[in-house]
């Protein structure tokens, strides 16, 4: 049978089957690759895969082509098998994309092209495919058949009727050209050909293949070498394109595995360090299978916390579960077995031991991914945290809490205020209620003299005493040292606040005994009213404060804060005010109140300070010296002042006064200063003048605050050569025990007991004893406020060596008193 009666013969049964098989094995392939990427993130190897399959349906179909044609003559199976062979080339428009796409690391604007490619290649093989079915001889057919032992390649044409055939090589020659370019492109971008190279020059030989193809069609001519050669010199090029890429990805495959055999190496040594990490640590580690709900480890230390023994937990989580408070486990259990989790996160709850006792877990849970970004695994580590939490409550207890009283504290009764006005305002009603703050009149002197314990134990009762006085829907609270506050809720008036505060006053004055000694204590209170003196909780505690200052001029009394109270704070706020422009303006200026001896001649000075205001002219030192006390201002006021008074001494110096002294006085602020000394030392450093030269003065409440912190200060001031002086001597809180401890030169008589001498008794006999005992002590004394001469002549005759008054000169500034100095030398 010769090969041209075979067309002419009807189908038979490979003619049918083979088409079929083709096109299922294809399909196939497709179909499972497909499956298999959706799934392993090796994709490469896949895509590897798939145009493996591809050539092989390619080259063994063009042996099977040979063999039929060739040797048996079988011309219909041998082209249903050269069409087989031409559908696995087309294919290869749809895995070569996806090859490159998996072999390179592109960027996300090339994956896209290469994805679209692929796409377009797919649905173009398709197309081929069912065209190669139902119209077989518009994509091959024989022109010129030959009985040759080998059916040669010219005897199937690429005529009119194999338009396809040449569509599908043309088409497959872009590609082949498009991927050549791309890994040329990646290799310069990546300078690297380690596993491109033998791909590349696959390539290279594909696109040599396909042009002498393309050539010998139109030409008859071949460019390659052994021109007698009629087989298909593109499928050669694809056939060596396929091994050289197999081999190439062998090469990466092998150094991968290498890898991986290294790092298994690896985490076999990580996982035993890790053991060992895990098991010496003090949190309890977890590693819980999510989708199983099964524990795949825990270290020893759940035994330490929890108190019970682990192995139970690798049989069911559930025994961990029943140790958690009812409570918590319903939140705890959503928490942990949440397939859902995405992120890491934190959880706190109770659990009880094995021996009863409850304690505080916290616990941090991180989910561990799969491929499909999933969470199958959670990695939790939990920690006792009760000690912390119970430090913590702690803390908080005392952040609104009195440690002594274990009343609420200052901060407190603000949160307090702050929160009834609020809720006031939700409900949309105002409602009366009052703050009252006392503050205990006697409290002073009973630390002083009867020590620390029994001070704290007499605010423990008065915090006793008040609670007792109030109702229950009311609150206690302790402010200060001896300051305490009430918040009277839901006044039915006005008068229910000063009934509730009388009866506080009169339990509060009961005398009663403690270590043997009977106690006597007053209070006085300030009262503010909600909403009428303040609609907030600083205004309403300036203003009950505002009245308990004007209620301790009378002491063991209370007052309602009134709107004439509320123009004195007006007035005290727009001084303080003003006082600070003052500071920055200079507008404070020293005086000079000249110390005469009884010779007459000039010994010294007191400075004092005057503050001319720009409007009001000068303001009496007692009325903004207080109110600088008060609010601490006095601290760079005296600062000032100290400075001011050393640089006049060194002029007074230079003008032949270096015997002359200045008294600077030191409020009760700024001896408690921890800055004093170093304030000192700089004013001294600054102004360069002799220390004999500056004198202090000091009143006695400075000093009986404080007697040990007192005697320290003063002893490391007067190691400088500065000496000291006790002003205003005889209106504090005198004690004569004091006289000795302390390392002063100087009293001073206070001007009150000047008054009336020599005509009052009272003050004679007085004075007469001071300068007595002070002489006796060892030191000088100054008499202050001496205004006449019988006054002058008593304090010469008793030896009062040093006056200071009008009889000579009121304050004056330095000019006025550097010419008085020069008169009286």
């Amino acid at each position: 049978m010769s090969p041209a009666s075979l067309f002419q013969t009807p189908l038979n049964f490979f003619e049918v089957i083979t088409p079929l098989f083709s096109l299922g094995a294809i399909f196939s392939g497709v179909v499972v690759f497909l499956f298999i990427y959706t799934r392993w993130h090796q994709r490469l190897y896949l895509a590897m895969i798939l145009l493996a399959l591809f050539a092989f349906g390619f080259v063994g179909s063009g042996i099977i082509t040979d063999i039929f044609g060739g040797m048996q003559h079988n011309i219909s199976i041998s082209r249903q098998f050269h069409r087989t062979e031409q559908l696995c080339g087309a294919y290869f428009l749809f895995g070569l994309p996806l090859f490159l796409t998996y072999l390179l690391d592109l960027t996300p604007s090339w994956k896209r092209l290469n994805a679209r490619i692929a796409l377009g290649g797919l649905i173009i093989s398709c197309g081929i495919t069912v065209i190669a079915i139902l119209a077989p001889d518009l994509f091959i057919s024989q022109t010129s058949p030959q009985d040759d032992w080998l059916l040669r390649e010219s005897a199937y044409g690429r005529g009119k009727q194999g338009i396809f055939y040449s569509i599908r090589d043309i088409l497959l020659a872009v590609e082949i050209i498009y991927a050549f370019t791309v890994i040329i492109l990646e290799m310069i971008r990546k300078r690297s050909a380690k596993y491109l190279g033998l791909i590349l020059a696959g390539l290279f030989i594909a696109i040599y293949a396909a042009a002498d193809d393309t050539i010998h069609i139109y030409t008859r001519i071949h460019i390659t070498p052994m021109p007698e050669l009629d087989y298909s010199r593109f499928t050669i090029g694809l056939t060596v394109f396929i091994l050289l890429t197999m081999a190439s990805t062998a090469r990466r495959f092998a150094d991968e595995a290498k890898d991986v055999e290294n790092a298994y190496a690896a985490f076999n040594s990580s996982e035993e360090k890790f053991l060992q990490i895990a098991s010496s640590i003090n949190e309890v580690f977890w590693l819980v299978d999510l989708n199983a709900r099964k524990l795949l480890y825990v270290n020893q230390a759940y035994e330490r916390i929890w108190g019970k023994r682990h192995e139970a937990l690798y049989t069911s989580l559930d025994t961990w579960i029943e140790t958690i408070h009812s409570d918590d486990r319903p939140r705890v259990e959503a928490a942990v077995f949440n397939s859902r989790h995405t992120d890491p996160m934190e959880i706190e709850y109770r659990m009880q031991r094995s021996d009863g006792e409850t304690r505080w877990i916290r616990e941090r849970i991180a989910p561990v991914f799969s491929d499909g970004r999933e969470t199958n695994r959670l990695v939790r580590i939990s920690e006792d945290i009760t000690d912390a939490k119970q430090a913590n409550d702690n803390l908080t207890y005392l952040a609104y809490h009195d440690a002594l009283t274990g009343l609420f504290n200052r901060k407190s009764l603000y949160q307090k205020i702050d929160d009834i006005i609020v809720q006031e305002k939700r409900a949309h009603r105002v409602s009366s209620w009052g703050l009252l703050i006392l503050d205990l009149d006697s409290f002073k002197n009973i630390n002083d003299m009867l020590g620390h314990t029994i001070a704290d134990a007499v605010l423990i009762r008065t915090a006793q005493t008040i609670q007792r006085c109030v109702r229950s829907s009311d609150y206690v609270f302790r402010v200060g040292g001896d300051e305490f506050a009430v918040l009277l809720t839901n006044m039915m008036s006005e008068t229910h606040a000063g009934i509730v505060t009388q009866k506080i006053i009169d339990e509060l004055a009961v005398p009663f005994v403690m270590n043997g000694s009977t106690i006597h204590t007053g209070t006085s209170v300030g009262i503010a009213i909600y909403p009428r003196d303040g609609e907030d909780a600083e205004s309403l505690f300036r203003n009950a404060d505002e009245a308990l200052f004007e209620a301790k001029k009378e002491r063991n009394r209370f007052l309602f804060f009134t709107a004439d109270m509320q123009t004195k704070a007006f007035d005290k706020l727009k001084l303080i005010e003003q006082m600070r422009v003052a500071i920055d303006r200079k507008e404070f200026q020293v005086y000079y109140q000249p110390q005469i001896d009884q010779n007459g001649r000039i010994v010294g000075a007191e400075a004092l300070i005057r503050w001319k205001h720009p409007e009001r002219g000068f303001i009496p030192p007692d009325e903004f010296i207080p109110v600088a006390e008060e609010t601490g201002l006095i601290i760079p006021i005296g600062k000032w002042v100290l400075e001011t008074a050393c640089g006049d001494l060194k002029r007074l110096a230079n003008a032949g006064f270096e015997r002359l002294s200045i008294a600077v006085n030191l409020s009760v602020r700024q001896f408690r200063d921890k800055a004093l000394v170093d304030t000192i030392d700089k004013a001294l450093a600054a102004s360069g003048i002799d220390v004999h030269q500056l004198h202090l003065e000091i009143t006695e409440s400075a000093l009986v605050d404080d007697v040990d912190g007192a005697i320290a200060i003063l002893n490391t001031i007067r190691s400088k050569g500065i000496s000291f002086s006790i002003d205003d001597f005889g209106t504090g809180y005198s004690s004569l025990s004091y006289l000795k401890r302390f390392p002063i030169t100087t009293l001073k008589i206070d001007r009150s007991f000047i008054e009336g001498i020599p005509i009052d008794r009272e003050n004679t006999a007085l004075v007469k004893a001071i300068i007595s005992m002070a002489h006796e002590f060892g030191l000088t004394v100054i008499a202050e406020g001496v205004e006449t001469k019988e006054q002058c002549t008593f304090l010469h005759s008793n030896s009062c060596g040093i006056i200071q008054g009008y009889l000579y000169s009121p304050a004056l500034p330095h000019d006025k008193f550097l010419a008085f100095a020069q008169a009286h030398c």
